[in-house]
């Protein structure tokens, strides 16, 4: 009898041990919102992504719509994982980040945050879809003096795409991202057809 309880005991503690770790990667596994400071600290993870600019070209000193394709990627490869943060307006050039601001492409805007915004909500609906819009949420905030773009994305429940047409491409195509680590990364058909059905079945 003493050696039954003293199984069943032993069981039952695996059993909560297990539970409890579930619960605590279930916990960790959501996205966390995270301040500027912190991202700067922590750098670009898989949760926390830097852009300079939203449609400026920093090297080309002009309006280009690739910059927007960035940010979409970047968004997309969110929703399709486990959410993240953008901020736009972090240079990384140098050893750490460092706040640029926005003030290019705000003068494309003639000043107005308003304009910026509704852009980016355009190019969601446009280019994703409606349908993800309320996983997605941006604040224009201002640090040091300069202002910077905070877009919060949450993880969507199925997959998502971006429609684009790339350079050189007579078509426009639908293309998967991912959030690998730092990075954003693009998933050939193959690749993605496995990650869809690993993730949502």
């Amino acid at each position: 009898d003493r050696f039954n309880l003293w199984v069943v005991g032993i069981a039952t503690l695996v059993a909560c041990a297990i539970a409890l770790w579930l619960i605590v990667q279930e916990f960790f596994g959501q996205t966390k919102n995270v301040t500027l400071e912190e991202a700067l600290k922590v750098g670009e993870s898989r949760t926390i992504e830097f852009k300079s600019t939203f449609q400026w070209d920093v090297y080309q000193n002009k309006r280009n719509e690739e910059r927007q394709l960035d940010v979409l990627k970047a968004v997309a490869g969110f929703l399709n994982t486990k959410g993240g943060t953008l901020f736009i307006g972090i240079t990384e050039e140098g050893t750490t980040p460092v706040i640029r601001g926005l003030a290019e492409d705000l003068l494309e805007m003639t000043g107005s945050k308003d304009k910026l915004q509704l852009t980016l909500r355009h190019l969601i609906t446009d280019r994703i879809g409606s349908a993800y819009s309320h996983l997605i949420t941006d604040d224009l905030k201002e640090f040091g003096g300069r202002c910077y773009w905070e877009i919060t994305v949450g993880e969507s429940p199925e997959p998502v795409f971006v429609r684009w047409k790339p350079k050189g491409q007579a078509k426009e195509q639908k293309l998967f991202y991912i959030r690998e680590g730092p990075k954003t990364s693009d998933l050939d058909n193959e690749s993605t057809w496995h990650y869809i059905k690993s993730k949502w079945g």
